[in-house]
């Protein structure tokens, strides 16, 4: 490492006291009277060891950062063991968020969508697959719910929207 030790002249020493400025490549030690020359390079060490930790946890921070978002962005949740086909339950088109089963009963899957539209075709693809609406409550993106069942299932859909977690599908599914 090039580095310049600079000694203050002694009108400034006095009217300053010891004191330890400058850069990593550039640094300045007016030592205190009396001081060893062991003195000063342990504050200059002191100094170096100080910025250097700075900088680790800097980095560390931002190389974390990026992997909570890589982790985020992950691909789908995996669906609960024994989920419904895509051919016994079409699920929409999106990103799957979050599916459980948590008593063997009655399965869930939430799936981010791309908008109110991808919202209601998750209705129609159902329809399509031979599901019969049992009732409907609300209307639009936010707090709709839809009930439908055909001989094997019943499928409970709730809708929501928000700006941070976008447009989203719940399906509650049942074995009949």
């Amino acid at each position: 490492m090039n580095e310049k030790i600079e000694e203050l002249p002694e009108q400034v020493l006095r009217d300053q006291g010891p004191r330890v400025t400058g850069a990593a490549e550039h640094i300045v030690i007016a030592p205190d009277h009396g001081a060893t020359d062991e003195a000063v390079v342990h504050k200059k060490r002191k100094l170096l060891l100080g910025l250097w930790s700075a900088a680790a946890a800097i980095v560390i921070a931002v190389i974390a950062g990026l992997l909570l978002i890589s982790i985020n962005k992950a691909s789908d949740v995996a669906l609960p063991e024994g989920f419904p086909t895509s051919q016994q339950l079409p699920i929409a088109d999106g990103e799957r968020v979050a599916a459980n089963d948590p008593d063997g009963n009655l399965m869930s899957v939430t799936v981010q969508v791309a908008s109110a539209e991808a919202q209601q075709q998750a209705v129609t693809d159902l329809q399509e697959a031979g599901f019969r609406i049992e009732g409907r409550t609300g209307s639009g993106a936010i707090g709709s719910v839809v009930s439908l069942s055909n001989e094997e299932l019943a499928v409970r859909m709730s809708f929501s929207h928000s700006e941070d977690a976008g447009y989203r599908v719940k399906y509650q599914i049942a074995q009949r």
